[in-house]
């Protein structure tokens, strides 16, 4: 990968970062969505939407 950067025309070169950029946002957004997944799977998000409720009604109220 490198050498290819390297021999890359320089014009090129900002295509090339765009799609390095891309690919890696989508391996951490697989990554992130395989832990919440995971976390989800193991109840770590059981009542969460109840308390997020809970705190609208109190800044609501406030």
């Amino acid at each position: 990968m490198i050498d290819f950067i390297q021999r890359a025309p320089e014009e090129e070169l900002p295509e090339i970062n765009r799609r390095l950029l891309i690919a890696e946002r989508d391996k951490l957004w697989r990554e992130v969505q395989e832990l919440a997944t995971k976390d989800a799977a193991s109840g770590k998000f059981e009542g969460v939407q109840e308390r997020i409720e809970e705190y609208r009604v109190r800044v609501k109220d406030a």
